[in-house]
């Protein structure tokens, strides 16, 4: 399987640490899809949770998401790889 013949697309993300709930929200005014996950900042945890979130959010496998820049900010760019990236669930749990 060529991964360089799936699509790619590229999501900023703006990250909310230790929230009270996992969520993934609404795009905000400057473009950024506002993610609240409930693990703190430290060893990459929030990183994991944002990609499983964004897995789940967008139907694709964990694999299928990279974390391209903002390591340790809270705007960060994602590619995800993935012929469905443009329909994303909706689970009702966005705040």
């Amino acid at each position: 399987m060529q991964r360089d013949a799936e699509p790619l697309h590229r999501v900023t993300v703006h990250v909310q640490p230790r929230a009270s709930k996992n969520a993934v929200g609404e795009m905000d005014a400057a473009g950024r899809l506002r993610v609240a996950v409930t693990a703190a900042p430290a060893d990459g945890q929030a990183n994991e949770a944002v990609i499983a979130l964004l897995a789940d959010h967008f139907r694709v496998p964990r694999g299928a998401i990279t974390l391209e820049r903002g390591k340790t900010a809270r705007t960060k760019i994602f590619a995800l790889r993935g012929a469905q990236i443009s329909a994303p669930a909706h689970d009702g749990n966005a705040t």
